[in-house]
């Protein structure tokens, strides 16, 4: 008997069917399922989002940060070794530096401070006093008001003169050693592949400036409390700023980006009276590039070294923060040609830095295992050595081979070192740009092009759309002439190719679509245009064209790159500086790849190859063979060329037929084998189905599940005969719709076209400010104002078209992103900065029915004022005036009016669920395929779709089954609201009484009464497994448009109705008991800890050689251990009330002042001989009253001996409450806060903004009482210590704590005492992985209280909860079977194992969505057994009955 396999197929859910079928029909229901793969929050928002990532991507963003500080730390531990041999360290910092086992390394892991040592009375001193001296000699004859008034200078600021100082006086070997290592750690950025700058239509500076004056202003109007202030800087340079505060000083120096406006030639724009335009702003934080630039001008206009640069700006400001605010980020070559110069000037002083044999010595140090390098370096100098191999050394970045697709025809053999295999693996496939690629795709593209004529009479009949291609292109020749003409094109337009052929385009066409534009030989032209403007030009050969574009694909370096092409223009004879001014800038040839490897395409290109362009002797030997064997057997591959007699028949043929003579197969699928029992299917899942294969966690994990859904129902109920796939809900679209699409698409094409058009003239006629015709945003932005009638949709304000492309504008989503992912033109629209911002993450309907009215400041014309936010009333006219069509609102009127964010799925969601149905058919193609079944997807694999289930479902009658197994929930909700909001019992038409389930009309929107229950899956897979290829045709048949086929309907439908037939006459009440009986089953991942290969590099006989690592065990962690906010315990003040004789040896203690002063006065009289008896018997005597005032106990502040809290940094953006800003641990900063909110009248959201910030750090000074603080970006906040744990056991790792991550609670332990009596543990997840490092299980066997362990349960377990006195026998009542869903402390969460989402959220099942009890009120771990489930939902053990 033939078994037919359902699947239902979605992102975090399996539904599967098997139904037994007689005559080919099915007839009974086997088994029936569902699957379920959870997805976290964090992971659902971001596959809705279309963010797809795997599970470990986080990890591995956290290792790569790992792995940058490990390369500083061995950048470090290389270079104190070679300082060593020098003698350059310093005696108290080479002391704590292990030199003998782990070189390099420090002993007390943690790094000493070299200018700083512990002198003979404990304290430290610094060591390079000489200098330090010198310099405040310096800031004495250069700046000496600095020092007034007793001001300090940081001994660190010594580094910067030593670096000064260094370039032409000597200084000692400590101070060098100093200066190289902070070399090391400051290294500056180095940039592998040179960035393209696109021309800007604005010329930006970055200047620090001088306040000259401050001119306070009038008040704003808009905004009480704000003022205009008028600050004119050094250079005539003037700015208005609106601040509650002065935002400057006079004296003060200022960060500003000055702001040049250019017309289309470059130059600067300029004003009314011919003066050059400029706008002063503030730059950004983010800005570094801005920053770098900065900094870089003031080292190049200085003409002097990163060193001097900041010594100088410190002796000219010595208020002035050197990281981040002198130098934040600048190019490497600076910090290198500032270490060369002084170890050049150096060297005349220091004999070390001259020794030949002393540098031998050092490369020794680093190289005594690699002689080959060694021997490298004996060349070379120590100068060389430190800047090159030591301290800059920059390692090329990693491979992405891997990343690249395989060729689905060639591959090569290798032999595995571990097994000494010989094994096949798949060649990568090749670039687009390789001259070779674009070749072939031209050859192809002229072999599929076909020509038609537009109107032409044959034989008396008139034809429209006549295909006239082998008139035109219907030899070799004609094919040699076309391509030498298209070879010539960059690009290939419709226009182009008729022109080749001499047609006029307005009776002719091709048939690719007449806007569309095909790549043509794009390296070639390239190329040639470049080597075109260099003096004796020539054409490249074929050889040379190759290894050039080598020369661009595969090297990164610029300097390496500037050395290879001045090379190649040598060998060619081209001049070599002006051929490296030609290249350097030309495009990356890296990007996209083709379908094929380089060998493919060397196999496939002779034969599609034609005319003289066609030679047998590039023809392989191989696929000769294969010729002379289908000219013996008479094998006809092309209908054009009928002839085949001879090897020379075989030249342009398509890529099919190509493919077929050199491989065999016109498909690229290569396997098409046919797997024989349920073990091949783990074969493959552990071979050729590798991780990551398929570039997308999403559809990798439902696929591998898939698989061993199908294997586990192979092993128990036979294997299936058929196997039917549902995909996402797309029909065939109906012939109407699909023009319209296509049409549609066109029209799109040519109006980006217009608009890009329209743009530049607006640009050309200075008709709008900052306008860029070639930026995707601002054609967005042209579009939309456009359709918007140039009003904005909140408002109803015209917006200029002169300011429409400046900052003033924004284009909106209508749904904000963040709650839904729709980057769709119908989610936007364009409209004023400051309502967008004003917005934020609310819909459009939903802010207008919140704001609606309200005035708001806007930004027009480059002036502030005031404009009303639309009454509900005006927006839905403007609306109803520019949304509405003749056919109805339309989606972006939809989306305006929408109070909710959609439930369904998105366009990405859709993708993924087609993709993941598609690519498991042609894997379990090898389950069901047949023997006379080549294809990549067998016959016996029928792909159906989401339309034709529902419609069969509500024909089979199985929606009504499905409600009246939702109703219980529903029932039960009316119980809980005491209401009949839920559904209600209602008389039919025919006198029959059912329960009509509904929801409250504020839920009705996002409610689908068919997810909330897990079991839908396997209803669905139900229908699917009954869906034959008939009722498929039916319905695509119908669907289309085309005529009704009636011998299909008489067999599948009624009679006299289009209603389908049911599979058998009790299906629907099959259906029923099936669903009932499910048991759902939940994939968990319980992988903690799993073992870890390392593998470490080392040299043998001067050759690299990677090995693997036996000695020891590792392990990886597989789960977050905690989060990433590290904590120190803190001593804070604390409280709390004292018998006052307690407190006479620390009156101060005492938090009343009153209080404090009175008792001091007491204690006085006492002469200094009280103590507490006589204090306690002086308040008793007078009933404890002190100037009225009980004090028997009064409220002390004191320091605990223990701490009680920890404390950790956060961002200042992060404080919107006093409890945040009261545990501030730092007295001093949270004073100033508290004086900047006061300025805010204690708007936390408006104090602490972006903007907010900025203020406060500007007027800094004012609000720390005029004393100099620095800038405030970050603070310290403590919390009570509770559940942190220390993040090691060794040295500041025992003092540093964190938290557990969130969701990792993943084991709940119940145990058991002799008496039956439970106790309830959940097992931190920091516990478990060392449990399993020491190779134990996760949870303890006995408690504290060596209560024995029962069992333990982790999200996605299964337990059954007994009636009392329940004797448990086979089967179960189903609906008594809970899921466990989290943890925490002694408390364990479940929810009804069929639950997939709440009808109501927070009623159904309590606040927290989930329940400590059962649906009659029992706690659920105090008496639940634990089922142990298999894939098919079939229960294996029943523990906890004992």
């Amino acid at each position: 008997m033939k078994t037919i396999l359902g699947l239902d197929l979605g992102p975090g859910s399996i539904g599967w069917a098997l139904v037994n079928t007689e005559n080919g029909k099915p007839e009974s229901i086997i088994k029936a399922g569902s699957r379920i793969i959870p997805m976290d929050a964090g992971e659902m928002s971001d596959y809705e989002s279309g963010k797809l990532q795997s599970s470990a991507s986080v990890r591995t963003a956290f290792r790569g940060m790992r792995r940058l500080y490990e390369r500083a730390a061995l950048r470090r531990e290389r270079l104190l070794r070679v300082l060593n041999v020098l003698g350059f360290l310093p005696q108290h910092y080479r002391d704590q530096i292990d030199f003998d086992e782990h070189t390099g390394k420090f002993k007390n892991h943690g790094e000493p401070l070299l200018p700083y040592r512990k002198n003979e009375t404990g304290k430290s001193e610094f060591i390079f006093q000489q200098s330090f001296l010198e310099m405040l000699e310096d800031f004495m004859k250069n700046n000496p008001q600095v020092l007034e008034g007793g001001r300090l200078i940081p001994r660190d600021w010594t580094l910067y003169y030593c670096r000064k100082k260094a370039l032409d006086r000597e200084i000692s070997r400590g101070e060098l050693a100093w200066i190289l290592l902070n070399a090391n750690s400051k290294r500056g950025y180095y940039q592998l592949d040179e960035e393209k700058t696109e021309k800007s239509n604005a010329e930006k500076e970055y200047r620090r400036a001088k306040v000259v004056s401050v001119e306070k202003q009038d008040e704003d109007r808009k905004q009480k409390g704000y003022f205009f202030y008028k600050i004119t800087y050094e250079g005539g340079l003037t700015q208005t700023r609106k601040c509650k505060m002065q935002p400057w000083r006079v004296g003060d120096y200022v960060d500003l980006v000055i702001t040049t406006p250019l017309d289309n030639n470059g130059k600067p724009k300029k004003d009314e009276d011919g003066e050059i335009r400029k706008t002063l702003s503030s730059p950004k934080e983010d800005d570094w590039g801005l920053v770098m630039q900065k900094t870089q001008a003031g080292i190049d206009h200085g003409n002097g070294t990163v060193g001097e640069y900041i010594y100088n700006s410190l002796l000219e400001n010595p208020s002035e923060k050197v990281k981040g605010g002198i130098v934040k980020t600048i190019e490497r070559h600076y910090y290198k040609d500032e270490l060369r110069k002084i170890l050049e000037a150096q060297s005349r002083f220091i004999p070390e830095l001259q020794d030949h044999g002393l540098y031998i010595k050092c490369v020794k140090e680093l190289y005594h295992n690699n002689e080959s390098h060694a021997n490298e370096l004996r060349h070379r100098n120590i100068i060389d050595f430190l800047i090159n191999d030591v301290i800059y050394y920059q390692r090329p970045l990693k491979s992405k081979k891997s990343c690249v697709a395989d060729c689905p025809y060639e591959s090569y053999t290798y032999v595995d070192k571990e097994t000494g295999e010989i094994k096949k693996r798949p060649l990568k496939v090749m670039p687009k740009s390789h001259p070779l690629f674009q070749e072939f795709r031209l050859w192809q593209f002229i072999r599929n092009l076909r020509v038609t004529e537009n109107e032409k009479i044959v034989d008396e009949r008139r034809f429209f759309g006549y295909d006239v291609t082998a008139k035109y292109i219907g030899t070799p020749e004609d094919v040699c002439r076309l391509y030498e003409k298209l070879s010539g094109y960059a690009d290939i337009s419709e226009s182009k190719v008729l022109k080749a052929l001499g047609l006029n385009a307005k009776m002719f066409k091709w048939n690719y679509g007449s806007k569309k534009e095909f790549p043509g030989l794009k390296t070639h032209h390239e190329f040639a245009s470049r080597i075109a403007k260099l003096e004796n030009a020539r054409e490249l050969t074929q050889k040379e064209e190759y290894k050039l574009w080598h020369i661009l694909y595969s090297v990164s370096d610029r300097d390496e790159l500037e050395k290879a092409l001045k090379h190649f223009a040598e060998e060619c004879e081209f001049n070599p500086q002006n051929f490296y001014e030609q290249f350097k800038a030309a495009p990356k040839m890296r990007g996209d790849y083709a379908s094929y490897s380089e060998r493919a395409v060397r196999r496939l290109l002779p034969l599609m190859r034609t005319g003289k362009y066609w030679d047998e002797k590039e023809i392989d030997a191989a696929t000769l063979k294969r010729i002379n064997a289908i000219i013996a057997d008479g094998y006809n591959p092309c209908e054009d060329f009928p002839e085949f007699k001879r090897v020379g028949d075989f030249q342009n043929l398509q890529l099919s037929d190509a493919c077929y003579v050199v491989y065999g197969r016109h498909s690229e699928n290569a396997d098409n084998s046919v797997w024989t029992s349920p073990e091949e299917i783990d074969e493959y899942l552990c071979g050729e189905f590798r991780k990551n294969s398929m570039r997308n966690p999403v559809v990798e994990k439902v696929v591998a599940e898939t698989l061993k859904v199908v294997r586990d129902v192979w092993k128990t109920y036979g294997k299936p005969a058929e196997i039917h796939v549902e995909m996402a809900r797309s029909l065939k679209d109906p012939n109407d719709k699909r023009k319209e699409a296509t049409e549609r698409m066109a029209e799109n094409r040519r109006d980006t076209i217009d608009v890009r058009e329209k743009l530049q003239e607006l640009k050309d006629g200075h008709k709008a400010d900052n306008v860029n015709p070639n930026s995707s945003i601002h054609i967005l932005k042209y579009k939309l104002w456009k359709e918007q009638g140039g009003q904005s949709p909140y408002t109803g304000k015209s917006i200029s078209i002169a300011r429409l492309f400046t900052d003033e504008y924004q284009v909106d989503h209508i749904i904000p992103q963040k709650r839904y992912y729709d980057d769709s033109f119908t989610n936007k629209v364009v409209c004023e900065s400051a309502v967008n911002l004003d917005k934020g993450a609310r819909l459009a309907y939903g802010y207008i029915l919140a704001e609606g009215g309200k005035e708001i400041d806007v930004t027009v014309n480059g002036k502030r004022e005031k404009t009303a936010i639309f009454p509900k009333e005006q927006y839905e006219e403007w609306v109803k005036k520019h949304c509405v069509r003749e056919n109805g609102i339309g989606r972006k009127g939809k989306n305006l009016m929408m109070t909710d964010v959609p439930a369904s799925f998105n366009a990405s969601q859709l993708n993924n669920t087609r993709y993941i149905a598609r690519k498991t058919a042609e894997i379990l193609s090898h389950i069901v395929r047949e023997g006379s079944d080549p294809g990549a997807r067998s016959k016996n694999i029928i792909m159906t779709n989401g339309s034709i289930t529902d419609r069969l479902k509500k024909d089979w009658g199985l929606k009504q089954i499905w409600s009246e197994l939702m109703q219980p929930r529903f029932e039960r909700l009316n119980d809980k609201t005491q209401s009949n909001d839920y559904g209600e019992e209602i008389t039919d038409s025919n006198g029959k009484r059912y329960f009509q389930t509904r929801v409250p009309e504020v839920l009705a929107e996002k409610f689908d009464i068919k997810r909330i229950d897990h079991r839908h899956h396997a209803m669905d897979a139900i229908v699917i497994a009954c869906t034959s290829l008939s009722h498929i045709n039916y319905m695509n048949n119908l669907s289309g448009g085309e005529k009704e086929r009636y011998d299909l309907r008489r067999v599948l439908c009624e009679k006299d109705s289009r209603a389908f037939l049911k599979p058998w006459e009790t299906f629907t009440q099959d259906s029923r008991e099936a669903l009932n009986s499910i048991i759902v089953s939940f994939r968990q991942n319980l992988r903690i800890v799993s073992r870890a290969s390392n593998y470490y590099n080392h040299y043998v006989d001067g050759k690299k050689v990677t090995e693997r690592q036996t000695k020891g065990e590792h392990f990886s962690i597989r789960k977050p251990l905690h989060k990433a906010t590290y904590s120190g315990l803190v001593r804070l003040p604390e409280t709390k009330m004292e018998k006052i004789e307690n407190t006479i040896d620390n009156p101060e203690q005492i938090v009343d002042k009153s209080i404090r002063k009175g008792l001091k006065e007491v204690l006085a009289q006492y002469n200094g001989t009280a103590d507490k008896k006589k204090i306690k018997k002086y308040f008793k005597d007078r009933d404890y009253k002190l100037n009225g005032v009980d004090v028997s106990k009064v409220k002390i502040r004191f320091v605990p001996e223990q701490a009680r809290h920890s404390a950790h940094r956060t961002a200042l953006g992060s404080i919107t409450n006093k409890k945040q800003l009261d545990s501030i641990t730092d007295s001093g900063i949270r004073k100033i806060l508290l004086n900047h909110l006061e300025n805010y009248g204690g708007n936390y959201e408006e104090a602490f903004s972006p903007e907010g910030i900025s203020s406060l750090n500007d007027n800094i000074r004012q609000l720390n009482g005029g004393r100099d603080h620095k800038p405030v970006k970050c603070v310290r906040v403590s919390e009570k210590f509770s559940l942190k744990f220390s993040v090691g056991q060794n040295c500041s790792k025992i003092k540093t704590y964190v938290e557990a991550a969130d969701n990792t609670n993943l084991f709940f332990a119940i145990y058991v005492d002799e008496e039956g009596k439970r106790a309830f543990e959940t097992i931190p997840l920091n516990v478990v992985v060392e449990r399993k490092r020491q190779h134990l299980s996760a949870v303890p066997e006995h408690n504290d209280k060596e209560n024995k362990l029962l069992f333990s349960l982790s999200p996605g377990d299964l337990v059954y909860v007994p009636e009392e006195g329940e004797h448990i026998a086979m089967p179960l009542d189903y609906e008594r079977i809970y899921k466990m869903q989290s943890t925490d402390s002694n408390k364990c969460f479940f929810v009804p194992q069929y639950v997939a989402a709440r009808i109501a959220d927070k009623i159904e099942y309590g606040p927290k969505n989930k329940s400590e009890r059962d649906l009659n009120g029992n706690q659920i771990k105090k008496v639940c057994l634990k089922l142990e489930i298999d894939r098919l939902g079939n229960i294996i053990k029943i523990t906890g009955n004992d």
